[in-house]
């Protein structure tokens, strides 16, 4: 629009001496062309330099060079609505190129008798000099044309012409002739429950009861034997999980790096298929391999890294995704108000405030809002709390058990006092497989290995700590220790063995007396049974 209103301002006139409104027209339906034409691109390649490079080479050196001179001397000017050019016209640049040569030729003046035309709507058909709206049918079938073209490619290519693995659940080449492609399966969420596999070799008692207790399940998500094997990999990334969360329920899903909590959760947002198995959501069955679509409009996902736009404001994303999930009009504005005031964004400051100038902290906040806002049915939390400070860190964890009732949650954290704040039943992952499951409180039980006992002593002298040492072993027979570094020695001891009151008369009567700083009793935690877990489990081979 601007590049019009400059042309009609300063008088050039390969553009001027036209009719506006036509020219407008023109100008707004290349640009859907070219937007129909980039989003097919976007979806053959996974690698956005890649896509720069071929369409580098294709525009400039191929259409531009070669093509111009096939279409101007070839097909000839006086010619120009034959079917030969009206194909060539199906690709933006060739259109663009082709109207703007018309243009200038009627609007400045050519050697052949075609200048001084003034072109409007009422004298650029197929039969006249300036065939301008023969080559707008063509670009009108482009955009149409490029469009689905880029839905086709996007639901069926896996693997991009770069060789990238491109995300999303893919359907066969040919599912437009498949009749279940049109009607939906009565029966399709009890033979969902076929891919459920048997407990693998030497799984604990607990992952296995799950497995059977998911298969009664009737709501919430059912995760049913996921499996996921990346081509090129050595290992699976996911081996025969399978669990489920009831509503109004949080799992948490627990594990080191690689252990398989994001490709899980990329799994049952359809960011990618799974190699087995598959996920049934809500009380009707919906499956991901047949119903993703109707899945993602009740699902709200937190990622791993901030996915915000840059020039767009915390209240233009809340307004955005609530828009997506169908907010009443009239309510956004109640939804927006409540979730920036949740995550800590109310500020006026923070509300006209582009996301690109956020701190790493505000971005995660707004990313946990986009989440819950339009009370989704499904939420997936990738590791939400990265990067906040302790106060915002418990002011999400309020929001998120606040917007809980209703919702399926599932969250993936490193930082164990968040999944003891916020989950119901936690599961750990190792090398893809669940290891064990259950509330933190039975988790802590199961591994529960007896008291911890910490004691700082006199950091650099030895004899000190020696002395302490023998102490403890003499207050507590059956205490083993377990670590000793920069004066600070830690113990495990058997609850059976000690009696509280005589450990504190102990310890409190000679704490000067062995030079002891500080000391500590406690139950074992939820972090120390993850660390037991990864380590148990760290050398073995599946």
């Amino acid at each position: 629009m601007l590049f019009l209103v400059v042309a009609y301002a300063v008088g050039f006139t390969a553009i001027a001496n036209h009719d506006f409104m036509f020219i407008l027209i023109l100008m707004l339906l290349w640009a859907a062309q070219m937007v129909s034409y980039t989003m097919f691109m976007s979806t053959i390649f996974g690698n956005k330099w890649a896509a720069l490079v071929f369409n580098f080479f294709l525009l400039i050196f191929v259409f531009v060079l070669l093509g111009w001179q096939f279409a101007s001397y070839a097909l000839g000017y006086r010619v120009s609505s034959t079917g030969g050019y009206w194909f060539l016209a199906v690709h933006p640049v060739f259109a663009l190129g082709h109207c703007s040569d018309i243009l200038s030729f009627a609007g400045i003046g050519d050697n052949r008798l075609l200048s001084g035309v003034k072109l409007g709507l009422q004298n650029i058909g197929a039969e006249t000099a300036h065939p301008i709206g023969f080559l707008m049918s063509a670009m009108f079938f482009g955009v149409f044309f490029w469009m689905i073209l880029a839905v086709y490619f996007d639901m069926v290519l896996t693997t991009g012409v770069d060789g990238a693995v491109l995300p999303g659940t893919k359907q066969p080449w040919l599912f437009f002739l498949m009749p279940s492609t049109y009607r939906k399966d009565a029966n399709r969420s009890k033979d969902a429950k076929v891919v459920a596999l048997g407990a693998t070799h030497k799984e604990p008692a607990e992952v296995t009861a799950e497995r059977k207790r998911v298969l009664e399940q009737n709501d919430g998500v059912r995760v049913l034997g996921l499996s996921k094997w990346y081509p090129g990999a050595t290992r699976a990334a996911v081996v025969n999980v399978q669990f489920g969360i009831h509503e109004s329920e949080c799992f948490g899903l627990l594990g080191s790096n690689g252990a398989g909590k994001t490709t899980t959760i990329h799994i049952l947002c359809g960011l990618h298929s799974p190699t087995s198995g598959t996920v049934l959501c809500g009380a009707e069955g919906l499956d991901i391999r047949s119903d993703l679509t109707t899945i993602q409009s009740a699902m709200g996902v937190c990622s791993q890294d901030n996915l915000l736009w840059e020039d767009l404001t915390g209240p233009e994303h809340l307004r955005f995704f609530a828009r997506l999930r169908r907010v009443n009009s009239r309510a956004i504005k109640n939804h927006i108000d409540y979730w920036l005031r949740r995550v800590n964004l109310a500020k006026s400051s923070d509300r006209n405030k582009y996301s690109k100038s956020y701190s790493g902290g505000m971005k995660r906040r707004l990313g946990v809002a986009n989440a819950f806002i339009g009370n989704p049915k499904l939420v997936y939390l990738d590791e939400p709390s990265t990067g906040l400070d302790p106060e915002s860190r418990q002011q999400l964890w309020r929001a998120v058990l606040a917007a809980k009732p209703g919702k399926s949650i599932i969250l993936t954290t490193h930082a164990l006092e968040e999944a003891e704040a916020l989950c119901d039943r936690v599961g750990i992952m190792t090398f893809g497989l669940m290891r064990t499951l259950g509330t933190p409180t039975e988790l802590r039980m199961r591994f529960d290995q007896g008291y911890k006992f910490l004691m700082a002593c006199e950091y650099g002298d030895v004899a000190v700590e020696d002395n302490a040492h023998n102490y403890v072993v003499q207050l507590m027979p059956q205490a083993r220790q377990v670590d000793r570094i920069n004066g600070v020695l830690t113990y495990i001891v058997p609850k059976g063995s000690v009696t509280m009151s005589a450990v504190f008369k102990g310890m409190e009567a000679n704490k000067e007396a062995y030079k002891i700083k500080d000391w500590g009793l406690s139950h074992t935690s939820l972090e120390e049974v993850f660390l037991q877990i990864v380590a148990a489990n760290s050398s073995a081979s599946r």
